[in-house]
């Protein structure tokens, strides 16, 4: 798996370029790292120079390596991987500006044409184990760090790089993936209504440090939404490791 992050110098990968791609190699952790120069018919917004740090002087220096070079050197470096399948923090985006870059450089897509998002990840993992996810205008707000907050991790450095990014996506990749304890075979035509069938099943736990099996940040939600607390009898959803503590404590 190739975790990875690009910094751009705007939102629009038509008008806009990479002006950093960072990525880390699963499993081992080789990592990779450029700065590449903007292609000079791309444009760059203040405000995206702002985020990662970057004067426009900076992103169009001669100094930098060129978009091409680096495109060479990263389809090099992902080669070595056992698998080499993308994965990032909402990709879709990072996705459509590196092959973007790729398809201006003239060079061949290493690439196929499935990617992990593991944002969509955490916010599963926080609406099967909380059933609760933070919300603005109807749609969900799951950031990456809110997501660290939320796993008890440090938020990413301001400013911040495309390898910095990457270690955070990784960080929380491999926290969410010690949550998940059982992943039950899920017939579809089992459950319904509010009856999630073998949904029950699923268990997701947090550190081994806490004794309730969670994370310290989501023992007050467990809490406040377990039968015990809401008096509505069984939960749809029940988080085993959570309700096996409490057993613990009657």
């Amino acid at each position: 798996m190739i975790v990875f992050d690009v910094e751009t110098s705007g939102l629009d990968e038509r008008a806009n370029g990479i002006i950093g791609l960072g990525a880390i190699m699963l499993p081992g952790g080789d990592t990779f790292y450029h700065e590449p120069r903007l292609i000079e018919s791309l444009k760059a917004h203040p405000k995206a120079l702002e985020v990662n740090g970057f004067t426009e002087e900076e992103i169009r220096s001669k100094d930098r390596i060129d978009m091409e070079t680096t495109l060479q050197h990263f389809s090099d470096w992902v080669v070595k991987a056992d698998d080499m399948i993308l994965a990032g923090w909402n990709s879709t985006f990072d996705y459509r500006f590196l092959s973007a870059e790729y398809m201006r450089c003239g060079l061949r897509w290493p690439f196929k044409y499935r990617v992990i998002d593991i944002q969509s990840l955490a916010y599963t993992v926080m609406r099967i184990r909380d059933q609760w996810t933070p919300m603005h205008d109807g749609v969900s707000t799951v950031g990456l760090n809110y997501t660290l907050k939320w796993l008890g991790l440090p938020k990413e450095p301001e400013p911040h790089n495309a390898l910095t990014g990457a270690q955070c996506n990784v960080d929380v990749l491999l926290e969410l993936t010690k949550m998940i304890e059982i992943v039950p075979v899920i017939k579809l035509d089992e459950g319904d209504g509010d009856n999630m069938g073998p949904l029950k099943q699923l268990s997701l736990v947090g550190p081994a440090s806490d004794p309730t099996g969670l994370p310290p940040q989501a023992v007050a939600t467990a809490k406040a939404n377990s039968p015990a607390e809401t008096g509505e009898g069984e939960s749809t959803l029940d988080n085993l490791a959570y309700l096996k503590w409490l057993e613990g404590q009657s």
